[in-house]
């Protein structure tokens, strides 16, 4: 029984992982959505050039969260392999 509590447990961090990755992805589209500025005002330049540093942190942050759910696939796959023996 010990071993089904750890393998719910790491379903709901998968899981609680899972929907914070597609917050991450939400937000980052929301960072290259149309400003309405026009290209050949002086503030253009400078609006997308944060908006790119805000991304790329941002994308960051989703690889590293996809590697920790990668993680916690790979437990929850070494998990179940110990249950079935």
């Amino acid at each position: 029984m010990a071993e089904q509590a750890e393998i719910d447990k790491i379903k709901k961090k998968i899981d609680k992982n899972e929907h914070s990755l597609q917050t991450k992805i939400k937000k980052l589209q929301s960072i290259w959505e149309d400003t309405g500025l026009d290209p050949k005002d002086q503030s253009y330049l400078i609006e997308k050039t944060m908006r790119f540093e805000m991304a790329q942190t941002e994308i960051g942050s989703v690889f590293s969260l996809f590697g920790e759910i990668i993680e916690e696939y790979k437990k929850l796959c070494k998990e179940l392999e110990k249950l079935e023996e």
